[in-house]
């Protein structure tokens, strides 16, 4: 009896670490696997956003912006700022790049909320379900449109994209640029003007996990895309007499 005793608590001690391991095992391997999943959803989201930037670089090299489509006055209001970037080729094709679908905006990410003991705001991750839903759900694609085609560029099948903004440079017309010209040249100190600079915008867009949950760090990622392209196409001299400074359909 004492033998199987024995033999019994010897079972139940061997069964008890067995499941002992087992659970550290199985704790491991679920680490383990949210860690890759991020790891990947990190990569997926670099890849594109690499990408996405290489085709702005390359569309940069023959292409400047199509004033035609803007008011210089509205561009000083909102200091460059517009949700569709208006470009035109060598041969004077306009293109189009903005998002489409339904969008969120980057700022619904934060919240302000109260952090801690601390009485002061700060803007934390969003909680929100409401909010997430929405990120969640959403269906947006930043789109490329030219001679009636539209390529997509980015869309929202491996996580999700915000309304994309972009910010003009220069944002000022070009009978503002030759009058501050004509100004400097007047001075005697100044012996050679520099050559007018190739105009550029900014794109701001964030992109996030596809399942985007702030308090899982496997569906946490977050990249704040924030490039700038110079453009290098043909560019009006600011020397060149001023016809149009009104936006044309």
């Amino acid at each position: 009896m004492k033998n199987k005793a024995f033999t019994l608590v010897e079972i139940l001690i061997v069964v008890g670490l067995f499941g002992l391991l087992s659970g550290i095992i199985l704790q491991t391997y679920t680490t383990i696997s949210r860690i890759s999943y991020r790891i990947q959803q990190e990569k997926e989201i670099a890849k594109e956003a690499l990408v996405l930037t290489q085709v702005l670089e390359n569309l940069a090299q023959t292409t400047t912006i199509n004033d035609s489509k803007y008011s210089y006055s509205d561009l000083q209001t909102s200091e460059g700022m517009v949700s569709e970037l208006h470009l035109k080729d060598e041969k004077n094709q306009g293109i189009t790049i903005k998002t489409d679908g339904a969008c969120f905006q980057a700022s619904e990410l934060r919240e302000q909320k109260e952090n801690g003991s601390s009485s002061e705001l700060e803007l934390l991750p969003v909680e929100k379900e409401e909010i997430l839903k929405t990120i969640r759900n959403s269906n947006c694609k930043l789109i490329l449109e030219k001679n009636g085609e539209t390529i997509t560029l980015l869309d929202s099948k491996k996580f999700n994209i915000s309304q994309a903004q972009f910010r003009i440079i220069p944002f000022i017309s070009n009978q503002d640029l030759q009058n501050i010209y004509a100004s400097e040249s007047q001075n005697t100190d100044i012996k050679e003007l520099p050559p007018a600079g190739k105009p550029g915008f900014w794109l701001f867009i964030t992109l996030t996990s596809k399942h985007y949950t702030p308090s899982q760090r496997s569906n946490n990622v977050v990249l704040p895309l924030q490039t700038f392209v110079s453009l290098q196409g043909t560019t009006p001299s600011i020397y060149s007499p001023v016809e149009n400074e009104k936006p044309t359909d």
